[in-house]
């Protein structure tokens, strides 16, 4: 009756009720029969005794029958399982060991392994003839190697000592030649050069006449032009006197030219007027002082230097110390509002610097200067202007000109005609010794150049002559006869072992195939070894 498991909860409330109805008529009637306390008495046994196997919410108790026999059933069960497994592989082993017995029979059944073991050593008897036979066909071939080896050395050893007697003959043969011709080229140069020293000294004998006919020449127009420069000279001189004259006035007026030129007495004169300007600010807005003197008491007011005159303002722009004689001081102290102490004297030190650098005291000073310079300019124009007129391309110009005009000479001049004459003649003679002497130059040029290249020929061909006799040397005594018999021998021999080789290559097994076979027998008889 306290079982409601099971079921969906429609069906379990279902159950609920009909136990409720089912309690309530047996509840009544116990009740009826026994007074209520039978009834209590009977439910709390119910329930003490279902404690032992379930809990309240009807599930098994944690130390209980019910869940003793839940685990005991759960125990033998895994333990069924567990053992079905191991019968089952227990049948397994079984199977497999019966079949690799079976198999085992097979592997070592004796004429199993005697087929293994004579196809094995077949396979190896097979394989060591092939390879011992491949040995053979090797060896052969290398006898065929150094048979073509031998010959070719041979070969080759006659070919060089026929080239080695060729190139010697040859050698010689053009040394002989090119030395007579070397011979013939110098005998040609030492007459070549006999010519070249006679034409030298042809024109050397023409360059001193023509050299001689030139001074004569020379010595003819120096006293032609003495006696034509006479006035030329007298002019040159005075122009070059009233030249110096000049650059001497330039050079007094450039040393006068130290005052400020007009821009700079332009700017000085800006900067006077901008500190007047800044006094005059400065004052309008500064305290003044103006003394009234009594009858007999004038400048009897000073300010440090300056004294007060009678009714005149005196500017203080900053504190001021006032001396009256005969009283005292009096020191009087302006505010500093109203005016810019500052500005007065920036524009003052920019005055002085700019005065400073034209070495001038004061404004009068700089206008003094810069007058004294403009006069100056005007002087050192004028001066310049005559020297351009008298000497436009330099006083020493003009005394260039002056020395290249050749003064009178006591020397005996020839006539210019007869001058002129012999120097065209000196002329004519000496062109044509430079020409005969350049013909016999060019020639001896050429003539040394053959015989350069005719020595050159020589000593090469001597040079080549020595490598062939050297060439030939290196067969001693042997001739070109052995040389060939022993061509002939070595191609004998390298026949014959052609042949041999050949021979026993056609003889040979096919080596690959008996260790295909091989490799097949071992694999057999390692993979029967391995499966047992």
């Amino acid at each position: 009756m306290t079982d409601l498991t099971g079921g969906s909860a429609k069906e379990r409330q279902v159950s609920l009720d009909a136990r409720r109805d089912l309690m309530t008529s047996v509840g009544e009637e116990v009740e009826a029969m026994t007074g209520g306390r039978r009834m209590d008495t009977a439910l709390a046994r119910c329930r003490e005794e279902l404690l032992v196997y379930a809990t309240k919410t009807g599930r098994p108790s944690a130390n209980g029958p019910w869940k003793a026999a839940q685990d005991l059933v759960a125990d033998l069960t895994a333990r069924r399982d567990a053992l079905a497994a191991t019968a089952e592989d227990l049948h397994d082993a079984l199977a497999e060991r019966k079949r690799t017995r079976r198999a085992l029979s097979d592997l070592e059944n004796p004429d199993a392994s005697e087929e293994r073991r004579a196809r094995l050593e077949a396979g190896r008897a097979a394989h060591a003839t092939a390879e011992r036979h491949a040995h053979v066909v090797e060896a052969e071939a290398r006898k065929v190697a150094m048979a073509q080896l031998t010959a070719d050395n041979a070969a080759a050893r006659l070919g060089a000592f026929r080239e080695a007697l060729a190139e010697r003959t040859d050698a010689a043969k053009q040394a002989a030649a090119d030395q007579v011709d070397a011979a013939q080229q110098h005998t040609a140069l030492d007459d070549q050069r006999k010519v070249r020293d006679a034409a030298e000294r042809d024109h050397a004998g023409a360059q001193d006449r023509l050299k001689a006919a030139e001074n004569a020449k020379n010595l003819a127009a120096r006293a032609q032009a003495a006696r034509d420069g006479a006035d030329r000279r007298r002019d040159l001189s005075d122009r070059i006197a009233r030249a110096e004259a000049a650059r001497s006035a330039m050079e007094t007026a450039t040393a006068a030219r130290s005052g400020p030129d007009a821009k700079t007495l332009r700017r000085i004169e800006d900067l006077a007027a901008a500190h007047a300007t800044a006094v005059a600010t400065r004052d309008a807005t500064a305290t003044q002082v103006i003394a009234r003197f009594k009858a007999g008491r004038e400048g009897a007011i000073r300010a440090g230097d300056t004294v007060l005159t009678d009714g005149h303002p005196l500017a203080l722009p900053r504190a001021t110390l006032l001396t009256i004689e005969g009283v005292g001081e009096l020191e009087v102290r302006p505010s500093d509002a109203g005016h810019d102490a500052g500005t007065v004297q920036s524009a003052a030190d920019a005055l002085q610097q700019a005065l400073a650098s034209v070495a001038a005291d004061d404004l009068d000073a700089a206008r003094l200067a810069a007058t004294a310079r403009q006069e100056a300019d005007q002087h050192h124009g004028e001066a310049k202007a005559v020297l351009e007129s008298l000497a436009p391309e330099g006083i020493e110009h003009l005394r260039e000109a002056l020395a290249r005009i050749p003064q009178m000479t006591a020397e005996d001049a020839p006539d210019p005609k007869v001058a002129d004459a012999a120097l065209v003649k000196a002329h004519e003679a000496h062109e044509a010794a430079r020409i005969a002497l350049d013909i016999a130059t060019a020639r001896m040029a050429d003539v040394r150049d053959a015989a350069t290249r005719a020595d050159t020929r020589l000593a090469s061909l001597r040079d080549r002559l020595q490598r062939a006799e050297a060439a030939t040397a290196k067969f001693g005594d042997t001739s070109e006869n052995a040389l060939s018999a022993a061509v002939a021998k070595t191609a004998e021999a390298l026949a014959a072992a052609q042949t041999a080789h050949a021979t026993m290559k056609e003889a040979a097994p096919d080596l690959a195939s008996t260790k295909a076979t091989l490799m097949r027998a071992e694999s057999v008889e390692q993979q029967a070894r391995e499966e047992m």
